[in-house]
């Protein structure tokens, strides 16, 4: 574990201070340990997904029991935006009893998500909050989940409690996303827990496995 750590910290100093003059993809698995049947999935874009103008499946949601309401666009800036990333995706839904923040960044190589990563830990949420890689401690007052591939951020946020299995599954049939390199979860004015959702080691099923 603490050559993990130091690994990470050393990623994140070379990210800080100095930018690679090619768009190389570095698998996340060379940092964080993973099973070797990780495979990267492809975002499912077939008809039978039916999408709003915002490209969030509330179909599929609300069969996986997620009760999203209404999908609305969210216009304002927020710290992931200024790295540049190859898609954005925000979005504010309507549940019955509030409302549900979701993010989605999607950047050219893993390089410039570990860049966005590093730097939203470093200066993270209105007051800019510091928080080191697997620390226990609490992001935010509101729950939150952030799922992290080679190349995506996912951050999911509510005042509400928010299932990470239900959202786990809605990210594996939207985007055929099967395994994440790292989760965060947090439920409200809670610390937050770390995990991978990995195959587990009968090798048989995936799990969330706990990092920290």
């Amino acid at each position: 574990m603490k050559r993990l750590v130091f690994a990470l910290l050393l990623l994140n100093t070379v990210l800080f201070s100095c930018s690679s003059p090619k768009d190389e993809v570095i698998n996340m698995n060379e940092i964080i340990p993973q099973s070797e049947n990780y495979k990267e999935g492809e975002d499912q874009t077939s008809d039978d997904l039916l999408e709003n103008d915002f490209g969030f499946n509330q179909k599929l949601a609300m069969e996986l029991g997620i009760d999203v309401m209404e999908v609305d666009s969210f216009p304002e800036a927020m710290f992931p935006d200024r790295f540049l990333p190859k898609s954005i995706q925000k979005l504010n839904l309507q549940f019955k009893d509030d409302a549900v923040f979701f993010g989605q960044w999607t950047f050219k190589d893993s390089l410039k998500m570990m860049n966005a990563l590093f730097n939203w830990m470093d200066c993270f949420g209105p007051k800019c909050k510091s928080l080191k890689y697997l620390e226990s401690a609490s992001f935010q007052v509101d729950a939150l989940l952030l799922f992290v591939n080679d190349t995506s951020l996912t951050y999911i946020s509510a005042s509400i409690p928010l299932d990470e299995k239900k959202w786990q599954l809605y990210l594996k049939e939207r985007y055929g996303i099967v395994l994440w390199d790292l989760v965060i979860v947090q439920k409200k004015q809670r610390k937050a827990n770390w995990y991978r959702f990995d195959v587990n080691e009968s090798g048989k099923d995936t799990t969330f496995l706990k990092l920290n």
